[in-house]
C-alpha cells in the first residue's frame, strides 16, 4: 500500500489559472507572435504551439494562460535535469480536504447533452480511483466551470486551466464541434479533469514540451519508461476511453491518498484500552481492529507479520474495549531455542472507509496477554 508522500515545492510557483468570467483588455503594448513565442518558452511551453485569443493564449493544444501571467512571469531555464520519467505533476496541488469536495458546473454544457454526459461519467471515474482522496460533484458555488467552445478548433477536444491557491484549475472548456463518438468524449473529459488536478501530460518530453515555471515534477513510485494507457498522454483526443492505466492510478494514489486518522490509546481506570483517533473529512464509517505485531527468528531466517485479534465496525470515537484489558506489559518475548525467538507487539488500527477504500492509522496499547 502507497503511503502519504510529501509534495515538493518549486521555489517559484506561477498560478496558471484564469476563469473565463475574468478576462479582461491587459493594458499594455501590443505583443507581436514572436513576442508571445518567446514568452510562453521562457515558460517551457513550446513556442511553436501558441494560439492568441487577445487576452489570453492557449499552448500546446489544451493549456490556457492570461496574457497578463505572460508578462508577470520571471523566465526560467527550461528542461528537466532529471531526465525522462513516468508521470508528472504541477508544482501546485489541490489541497485537502478540498480535493474531497470539488463542486463542478456542468449547466455550461446543457446545450450540449452528449458532452454534459461524457463529463458526469468523467467524474464518476474519478470519484472510484482506489484509495484516491479525490471527490469530485455538481453543486453551488463551484470550483470548476465547464464550458462549451467551438472556437478551440476541429483538432482540439477540450482545455483545462492548472490548480492555483489550493483550489482546481477552475475552468474546462469542451469542444462540441470536435468530431467524437461517446468513448472519445469520456476518455477527454477525464483528461481535462486530471489538468484540474494538476495533472501534466504524460508523455511532455516526447512532445516537446519542458518543465517551465509551471512545474513537472515527477510523481514518486511512477517507474521510468512509457505509458501508451496513460490518459494524461497528450494528443490522443481521437483515442476512446479504457480506463485508467495502472500507473495512472499509482500517480493519482500518491498525490492524493486517503488521510490516514491519528491513533491513540488511553485506559480506563479498571484498565480497559480507549482508542481515540482524529475524524477525517468524508469518513463513512470507522473499523476499529485489534492487533498483533510478530517478529521473530527461526531456522527459516527473520519474519514479519501482523495479526488480528477481533474488529468493530462503525466505531465512534473514543471507542473503549472492554474485552481486552490492560496487563501490565505490551510486548511479549519467546525464547524457544538460542536462536529462535518471537515477539508480539499489541496495539489497534484505525480504518476511516470510504466508498473506493480507507486510510489507516495505529498505535501501540499494552493489551497484551503473555
Amino acid at each position: 500500500m502507497i503511503r502519504r508522500f510529501s509534495p515538493r515545492r518549486g521555489a517559484v510557483v506561477l498560478a496558471l489559472a484564469a476563469l473565463a468570467a475574468c478576462d479582461s483588455p491587459v493594458e499594455s503594448p501590443e505583443q507581436q507572435p514572436e513576442d508571445l513565442a518567446a514568452m510562453v518558452e521562457a515558460l517551457g511551453f513550446r513556442g511553436d504551439m501558441v494560439q492568441d485569443f487577445g487576452d489570453y493564449v492557449v499552448v500546446e493544444g489544451d493549456i490556457r494562460i492570461p496574457k497578463a501571467q505572460l508578462l508577470a512571469a520571471q523566465p526560467r531555464p527550461a528542461g528537466d535535469a532529471m531526465g525522462p520519467r513516468f508521470h508528472y505533476r504541477t508544482f501546485n496541488l489541490v489541497g485537502s480536504p478540498k480535493v474531497h469536495q470539488v463542486r463542478v458546473d456542468l449547466s455550461g454544457l446543457n446545450g450540449n447533452p452528449d458532452w454534459q454526459n461524457a463529463a458526469r461519467e468523467a467524474i464518476a471515474h474519478w470519484n472510484a480511483l482506489p484509495h484516491s482522496y479525490v471527490h469530485m460533484e455538481e453543486g453551488a458555488s463551484p470550483d470548476i466551470v465547464v464550458v462549451a467552445n467551438c472556437g478551440l478548433g476541429s483538432g482540439t477536444a477540450g482545455r483545462a486551466t492548472w490548480p492555483s491557491g489550493g483550489n482546481p484549475g477552475p475552468t474546462i472548456e469542451a469542444n462540441p464541434c470536435f468530431s467524437s463518438n461517446h468513448a472519445q468524449r469520456v476518455r477527454n473529459m477525464v483528461h481535462e479533469f486530471g489538468h484540474t488536478l494538476g495533472l501534466r501530460h504524460t508523455n511532455w518530453q516526447s512532445r516537446g514540451e519542458s518543465a517551465g515555471s509551471e512545474g513537472a515534477v515527477h510523481i514518486v513510485a511512477t517507474p521510468t519508461g512509457k505509458d501508451n494507457a496513460s490518459v494524461m498522454n497528450g494528443g490522443t483526443a481521437g483515442e476512446s476511453w479504457a480506463g485508467f492505466s495502472y500507473n495512472d492510478i499509482w500517480a493519482v494514489w500518491g498525490l492524493y491518498p486517503i488521510p490516514d486518522p491519528a491513533v491513540t490509546v488511553t485506559y480506563t481506570a479498571s484498565g480497559d484500552p480507549i482508542v481515540s483517533w482524529t475524524p477525517v473529512f468524508g469518513a463513512l464509517s470507522y473499523t476499529v481492529r485489534r492487533t498483533v505485531w510478530i517478529s521473530g527468528h527461526d531456522e527459516f531466517g527473520s519474519f514479519n507479520a501482523i495479526g488480528e485479534r477481533g474488529a468493530f465496525t462503525n466505531a465512534s470515537s473514543p471507542y473503549v474495549d472492554t474485552g481486552w484489558p490492560y496487563t501490565g506489559v505490551s510486548v511479549c518475548e519467546y525464547n524457544n531455542a538460542p536462536n529462535d525467538y518471537l515477539v508480539n507487539g499489541y496495539g489497534y488500527r484505525v480504518e476511516a472507509v470510504f466508498a473506493n477504500g480507507y486510510g489507516t492509522g495505529s498505535a501501540g496499547a499494552a493489551t497484551a496477554v503473555c
